[in-house]
This record gives C-alpha cells, sequence and structure tokens, in this order.
C-alpha cells in the first residue's frame, strides 16, 4: 500500500501524512509541484521528528 497526495498546498497536512507514514510503515509520494517549500516551519512543526522515520518519494 502507498499513500499520494496530489500537489499538496497544506504544509500542516503534508506533515500529518508524514506521521502516519512513519507510524504505520506505509511509503508516501508527494507528486509535485506542491504550494510550499518543502522546509516550511509548519510542515516540520506538524511532522514533529518523524520524517526522517518516513518512507518518501
Amino acid at each position: 500500500m502507498r499513500l499520494a497526495l496530489f500537489q499538496p498546498d497544506i504544509p500542516q497536512n503534508v506533515g500529518a501524512c508524514i506521521r502516519l507514514s512513519a507510524c504505520f510503515g506505509v511509503d508516501l509520494d508527494v507528486i509535485e509541484p506542491v504550494g510550499f517549500r518543502f522546509d516550511d516551519r509548519a510542515m516540520k512543526r506538524a511532522a514533529l521528528d518523524y520524517g526522517p522515520l518516513a518512507h518518501m518519494t
């Protein structure tokens, strides 16, 4: 199973999906373009420290 986000605009939603990917071991595909920079503070805050544990492509 894979989780795909098509051109996401809200960094908090991507952060929540990163946490989901890390916790459940689901691969996460983020299909660009996105409406924010990946170093956005809001996304980092929403993802907490799960970013390195997520399986993102």
